[in-house]
């Protein structure tokens, strides 16, 4: 499984880049506050965070709470079980 961020499109990739720290930003004090580390990987304009466990990703879409942008509350909870072996 994994989260996913739509990230905007436009602008040279300005927007992108500025949504992307912004995401990094808010990930990292969420993941301060509760002690869940994660992986994180942008690639070209959807930005995905990895948990190693499968429950911390229900505790994630409950306790993701930011303060700002609304498009930090668009994201999609992907199940990758074809990937899994």
């Amino acid at each position: 499984m994994f989260i996913e961020f739509q990230l905007p499109t436009g602008s040279a990739g300005m927007a992108a880049g500025m949504m992307l720290q912004t995401i990094k930003r808010e990930l990292t004090q969420w993941s301060e506050r509760y002690d869940i580390p994660y992986t994180s990987k942008t690639v070209r304009y959807t930005h995905r965070v990895c948990f190693e466990e499968d429950k911390l990703y229900e505790f994630f879409v409950m306790s993701w709470n930011p303060k700002g942008s609304d498009i930090l509350n668009r994201y999609v909870v992907v199940s990758d079980r074809n990937n899994r072996q």
